[in-house]
């Protein structure tokens, strides 16, 4: 329910991990791109463009090709939305080359912010293209899954985690 309406994204992108690990980014946006009836743009990074860890390859700038290339949909789409669904390490160059001052590190030391974060970057079309208008951290945090596990063990009467736990026969 969150992108209904004008808030529709037009395009999507997903991170290519480009290696043998799961296409988490693609998997993820497949639903929101599946109910919109749009493709996936799962281009970026381009095999040997990958910056894991903040090490990257010589003479790559980290997403520089992604930012271009989601900037051109917004000309393609008329002004968007883009959704971008990117790996956690590469959110703060992603913003970054998107022209966000000072972009914020992912805080992997708080687990309400694992996985429900979003940031919202406003563009204003200029004759030279899109020039980066303002940032919002979405965000709202949940509950990490170990206080949601103690809080609906506690509901009913039992604890989290399990002191005696047997398998159902």
């Amino acid at each position: 329910r969150v992108f209904q309406g004008a808030l529709a994204p037009k395009s999507i992108f997903a991170y290519r991990y480009n290696s043998a690990s799961c296409e988490r980014c693609l998997q993820a946006g497949l639903p929101t791109a599946t109910s919109l009836q749009l493709m996936i743009n799962h281009s970026f990074p381009r095999p040997g463009h990958n910056c894991e860890y903040f090490r990257c390859p010589s003479g790559v700038v980290p997403n520089q090709e992604a930012a271009e290339a989601m900037r051109a949909a917004l000309t393609e789409t008329g002004g968007g939305p883009v959704l971008a669904v990117w790996e956690s390490f590469n959110v703060q160059p992603l913003l970054g080359q998107l022209g966000v001052p000072d972009p914020p590190p992912w805080d992997w030391v708080n687990c309400e912010y694992d996985y429900n974060r979003m940031f919202k970057v406003t563009f204003t079309k200029t004759p030279d293209g899109w020039a980066y208008g303002s940032y919002d951290k979405l965000t709202e945090g949940m509950p990490c899954l170990s206080s949601r596990m103690a809080a609906s063990a506690a509901e009913n009467n039992a604890t989290w985690p399990p002191t005696n736990f047997q398998s159902a026969a």
